[in-house]
């Protein structure tokens, strides 16, 4: 197999000498009518050349003309290589048609000439370049093992051939890496394959010790070879892996306590280690307790134990200061890292013994800006205390809190009290409002000193106020029912005034009352008071009842004021049903009236059970004997105005000269307009006395031709008229008028009409009499008995009996 790789450092070039032209200029083509020879063709030499990498070949170019003389034509050409990664062609531009050549990777590549002239001209060869180690086998390494213990670990460096050498080769080692040669390790330089082995190996042993280190590495490569060749980058790496545990640190003090200025200031801070470590070991010491670092004490230097050292320390010194204050301490913390583990003791604690005497400071409060009025949306003021001088204690100042604004509630106080650290002058707490959504009041604050502990004072604060921010809550009125009765069922409504938002403060409303009911209809609280936290309250409107009839009622309700508050409602209607209802009863004031003299009329009133607003109008039924407008008068309605309780008509008699019965009015309500009918039913009955002195006989008109005329007198001829006024002259039974009527003689008794049922009135008149009436004879002796507007009884007799049906006794005439 061919082996190519590029070689660093190493830059081939192909260098093309300068080719000198012999006979110069014999390149160009002859004029027209010259007879100079033409260039037939050109030739690069030598062709299908093969060089090491890293050499250089020089070429030229040929040209051959047409007398057949070859010549050199190299400086009118130019070059150019078909592969520039293996022979690349740099022009010379000193010299027209020098160049060199330059490679750098084997392979082959066609270097090519070209003239240019009318016909252009080219020439090419191959330019090979080849290794010149072909052939020699490729030595690499194998490892096994990486990772070693230190403790006798071992990692096995084999170096292996690609072929059989016949040769011994000889592989040198190089090694590098923090692990040190015969310290760390021990290892051949070497490694020897013999003739007609493939692989020979050498070992690399760990050497132990007791120190705490770092792993360490050797890094193999291989420096050179003999009787072979190197096959690229070989380097191996071992690790030598360290396995002793670390060492433990302790911590001690020189001194425990030292004073601030006075006696011994210093105490040495020591770090001890167990046992020796191989790398450097470093520690963190920290510094708490009460005093401080800088104003109190310093430390001189830190603490890293070298590799091969067993301790270290530093210098912890005092700060002299003129304040009064405690005894304060220096707690001195030991922490390993990774290089050591933390012993004990780690933690030691060194006293500063103060020697300065304590000045007592007075204490003063201030504001802030002079912020004493806060906006309750989240307003804050600072609280200042102040020193006169510095202390060296804690100055704490214990404030008390008052005023109208709560605590946490409307305010928050940072803290109850202010301390004022040692070596400080001032401390300060912040005050901030609580903002709500309430409307309230501004509220204040009053913060004043309680007590002071390391310290005096009396200083005041002002009054702080927070001023609220917030919009009043929104009234709104509503009713429920809105309908409600006078007297039964539901009498009373709720009316509810209602905050749009809890408001910290009474809502006090005041009501109005309007519409068409008066104070005398209802009842109503007008002044309602929303607490504090509320969001409602309610009153009720009750209905005032009467007995009076009238109109439904409106009470308008509507809100005339609000204090800590805005009005947002409108009016609220509640009607008033009338439950009411007059009854009517009937009276009259005479039961009894005549016909014509004396008392002949009454008064018939209608009386309501309780007064009314409205009209009330009581229709009239009327019945009875006597017939309204022939024997009275009545109207047919009562109306009582709104107001009043009863109103009258007169019953008026119409007088006759009819002998009649005494005759009847019976008066009933028939209707009521505006109530009712007391009892269910109202009649009263009113007699018309007859006072008419007896009927004349012979008057009237028979017109039902019963026998008796309408007034009640006989007409025995039935042809409607009594007999004294219908006479029969002929004395045959018949009527003059009745005979005339019917063609026969009134004056001769012989000629009659035909009467076939006898009852003395022609068929011609009455064709079917009904015999089961009285017929009354003509000439019967009639007296009247008695006389009303019924009619009238008379009684009668007849002389001839067979013309009667009932020959004698008594009638009753109806009138007509």
């Amino acid at each position: 197999m061919r082996f190519i790789r590029r070689v660093s450092s190493l830059f081939l070039m192909v260098l093309i000498l300068p080719l000198f032209s012999c006979g110069g200029g014999g390149n160009k083509e002859p004029a027209p009518g010259d007879n100079s020879p033409s260039l037939i063709s050109i030739a690069v030499v030598p062709q299908n050349a093969s060089i090491p990498l890293g050499s250089t070949q020089q070429y030229v170019v040929r040209g051959t003309f047409s007398d057949g003389i070859i010549k050199d034509v190299t400086s009118s050409v130019s070059w150019s290589s078909s592969d520039a990664t293996i022979a690349k062609i740099v022009p010379d531009s000193e010299s027209v048609g020098k160049a060199t050549a330059s490679g750098d990777a084997l392979g082959k590549s066609n270097i090519i000439a070209t003239l240019l002239e009318t016909t252009p001209k080219t020439a090419s060869t191959s330019l090979t370049v080849y290794d010149p180690s072909e052939g020699l086998p490729r030595v690499t390494l194998a490892l096994k093992n990486a990772v070693i213990s230190e403790s006798g670990g071992t990692a096995v460096v084999t170096a292996q051939l690609s072929a059989v050498s016949s040769k011994d080769v000889t592989v040198t080692l190089a090694r590098t890496g923090d692990a040190v040669e015969s310290v760390d390790y021990a290892m051949s330089d070497t490694i020897t394959i013999h003739a007609g082995s493939l692989s020979s190996a050498a070992t690399l042993t760990a050497i132990g010790n007791l120190l705490d280190e770092i792993n360490k590495t050797v890094v193999i490569d291989i420096e050179s070879v003999t009787n072979a060749v190197k096959m690229g980058d070989q380097q191996k790496t071992i690790t030598i892996s360290d396995d002793d545990p670390p060492p433990t640190a302790t911590l001690s003090v020189s001194e425990g306590m030292i004073g601030e200025s006075i006696g011994t200031t210093t105490t040495v801070v020591t770090v001890s280690l167990d046992r020796l470590s191989g790398q450097d070991v470093t520690v963190s010491l920290t510094y708490g307790g009460t005093a401080t670092e800088g104003s109190d004490y310093t430390v001189l230097g830190t603490i890293m134990i070298p590799a091969g050292s067993g301790s270290g320390t530093v210098t912890l010194v005092s700060i002299s200061d003129t304040l009064d204050e405690a005894d304060e301490t220096v707690v001195i913390t030991l922490t390993c890292g990774t290089t050591c583990i933390t012993g004990s003791p780690s933690e030691l604690t060194v006293e500063i013994v103060d020697d300065s005497p304590a000045p007592t400071p007075t204490v003063s409060l201030s504001v802030s800006n002079s912020l004493i009025l806060i906006s309750e949306a989240l307003g804050t003021t600072t609280i200042n205390a102040k020193l006169d001088v510095i202390s060296t204690f804690p100055v704490t100042i214990n404030l008390s809190k008052g005023g109208s604004a709560i605590d946490t509630v409307d305010y928050n106080l940072s803290s109850d009290t202010i301390v004022i650290l040692p070596g400080l002058l001032t401390g300060e707490v912040l005050l901030t409002a609580v903002d709500d959504a309430l409307y309230e009041e501004n509220e204040t604050v009053e913060i004043t000193i309680a007590s002071i502990v390391n310290g005096i004072g009396t200083s005041t604060l002002p009054t702080f106020t927070i001023e609220d921010d917030d919009d009043p809550p929104t009234v709104t009125l509503s009713v429920e029912p809105n309908s409600i009765n006078e007297n039964v069922g539901t009498t009373t409504t709720t009316v509810t005034v209602k905050l749009d938002k809890i408001s910290g403060l009474d809502t006090t409303v005041i009501l109005a009352a309007g519409g068409s009911a008066t104070s005398t209809d209802f009842t109503l609280t007008t002044t309602l008071i929303i607490p504090a936290g509320s969001t409602a309250t309610s009153t009720t409107l009750a209905a005032v009842g009467d007995t009076i009839d009238e109109k439904d009622e409106t009470v308008l309700i509507s809100v005339a004021s609000v204090t800590n508050g805005t009005n947002a409602s409108l009016a609220q209607s509640v009607s008033i049903i009338d439950d009411d209802t007059a009854s009517v009863t009937l009276l009259v004031e005479d039961f009894n009236i005549n016909e014509n003299a004396g008392t002949t009329a009454t008064m018939v009133t209608a009386r309501l059970s309780d007064i009314s607003t409205f009209l009330v109008t009581v229709t009239l039924a009327k019945s009875g004997t006597a017939t309204e407008d022939s024997d009275y008068t009545l109207g047919k309605t009562i109306k009582i105005p709104a107001g009043t309780l009863e109103s009258s008509i007169t019953l008026t008699a119409l007088g006759d000269t009819l002998i009649e019965p005494n005759e009847t009015v019976v008066i009933d309500i028939a209707a009521v307009s505006n109530g009712i009918e007391s009892g269910g039913k109202q009649q009263q009955t009113v007699t018309i006395l007859d006072d008419d002195a007896p009927p004349e006989i012979c008057d009237g008109v028979d017109n039902d031709l019963d026998g008796l005329t309408d007034e009640g007198f006989p007409d025995t001829d039935g042809d409607g008229q009594a007999d004294c006024v219908d006479p029969d002259d002929d004395g045959d039974g018949q009527s003059d008028d009745n005979e005339t009527a019917c063609g026969s003689n009134p004056l001769d008794a012989t000629s009659k009409s035909a009467d076939t049922d006898g009852d003395g009135v022609p068929d011609c008149v009455d064709p079917d009499v009904d015999t089961t009436k009285p017929v009354i004879a003509p000439h019967a002796n009639i007296t009247a008995e008695a006389a009303s507007s019924t009619g009238a009884v008379v009684s009668y007799t007849s002389p001839a009996t067979s013309d009667l049906v009932d020959g004698a006794g008594t009638a009753t005439c109806l009138p007509a």
